[in-house]
Parts: C-alpha cells; structure tokens; sequence
C-alpha cells in the first residue's frame, strides 16, 4: 500500500512539472519581444524630398502581431521642421507597412539614418567628370567624419572665392540662429547653379523656405569667385525674432 501511495505520488508530481513546463514555454512563446526569428526589409527605403541637408536620425518602434506590423510609432529630429517631419514619419510608416516582412509577435525598434543631399547634381552633368569626382570625394569625407558640419570644399581655396559683406540678419521665430550648406556652381568666373539647404532652422517649413529664398539671392549677388569650379560651404546666419513670420 505504501508503495503504490508513493508511485502514485511521484507521478502526480511529474505530471505537474509537465504541465509547468508547457506553461512556461506557451508565455515564452506569446512574449512580444522574442525576436529569434528574423525580419527584414524587401526594399531600401526612401526618403521623401525636404529642404534639409546632413544626417537626420529616426527611429521607428515596430509592433508585429501573428507576422502582420499592427503599429509603428516614429520619433522626429528636432532639427528639422514640423512639415517635414511629417513627410518622413509617413514615408518611414508606410515603408514599413508596405516592405517589412517578419514572423510571430514581436516589438523591435529600426534606426532610419538619412543623409539628405543635393537633388540637382543631374542638372549639372555637364560639368567637367573630375570636378564631379571631387565633389563626391568631399562627401565621403563629410559623410565620414563625427560632426554634422561640412568643411569647406578644397574649390573653395582653388577659385579664390570672396563675399562681399556679412550674411543678411533673418526675421522670423524659433532659434537666434540658422545655418545653411550651400552648393555653388561657377563656370568662367560667373556665378551659375546655386542650392542651399537648411541644417539648422525654425520649425516652420514656410519660414525655412523663406529664409533659404533670402540667403540664395545673397549668394548670387555676394560671392565672386575665379574658374570654373563645384563649391560647397557652410553659411550661418542671426535671426532676429519677430511677432510676425515674415523676412
């Protein structure tokens, strides 16, 4: 009798440690943050045109329920504006929605670094190839360094290029200060092709837009510069506050 209390006894445990076990691996299962399968991406993403130019960060908190993404929730950079910041979480959440594929419940976090450049070299292809070649020399160089400023291209020394006077003060609201990466093209001593772009400004596009507008007519009618030459600069500029957003 005693025996068989004791079989039975050791099987009634064993029967409990059993159910333990499947209970513990069905939660493993169901957590959310088990990713040993892996996900992936079926296209590169692509950023939307903005008036921005360096590395902006995102970052993009995706939500996977039974394979399918339920949610992706996007931060911003600060240092661009509401407008488009909005056009790059969109772009970012529908990308994801659209082209990332992954399996089980899942919450994993993806890093969008874009390195927003100039959309007009096309225009420009006529240009002589080893000047072209420089300028993408330039931004390895940029794209490789720690700081979100660019240095002065080495067409800068070459063309002997002088500005007259200081850059125009700014109206507007948002920071004391806006900076600008500049692309200039001179061909036979003259002033050509110019695209600035914001680095650093307000957090309303139309007022961006403004000040890039008033910083290129600046450019055009203050750099001097010798040859024919690709040229990229840094340019900061003072904005003074006003009630009213307008230049």
């Amino acid at each position: 009798m005693y025996r068989v209390l004791v079989v039975r006894l050791i099987a009634a445990i064993a029967g409990l440690l059993v159910g333990l076990t499947a209970h513990a691996q069905e939660a493993r299962a169901s957590n959310p943050t088990d990713s040993a399968e892996p996900c992936d991406f079926t296209e590169e993403f692509v950023p939307p045109s903005v008036p921005g130019w360096g590395r902006f960060a995102y970052k993009a908190v995706i939500t996977v329920h039974s394979g399918k993404t339920e949610n992706v929730e996007v931060s911003t950079d600060p240092r661009i504006d509401r407008a488009s910041n909005r056009l790059i979480e969109d772009a970012i959440r529908q990308h994801v929605k659209t082209h990332f594929n992954c399996t089980g419940d899942k919450i994993l976090t993806q890093h969008f670094v874009l390195n927003m450049d100039h959309e007009v070299l096309s225009k420009l292809d006529d240009l002589l190839p080893e000047l072209l070649a420089e300028r993408d020399a330039h931004q390895a160089q940029v794209a490789a360094s720690a700081t979100i400023s660019a240095p002065r291209s080495s067409a800068w020394k070459r063309a002997n290029c002088q500005i007259v006077g200081t850059p125009p003060i700014l109206r507007g609201l948002g920071s004391d200060t806006a900076k600008f990466h500049i692309l200039l093209e001179v061909r036979n001593d003259a002033v050509g092709f110019v695209d600035v772009r914001m680095m650093m400004g307000s957090s309303d596009l139309s007022l961006n837009q403004s000040f890039i507008s008033t910083v290129t007519a600046w450019v055009r009618s203050s750099f001097h510069c010798e040859g024919t030459h690709l040229i990229e600069t840094d340019v900061s500029a003072s904005v003074e506050r006003r009630s009213q957003r307008v230049l």
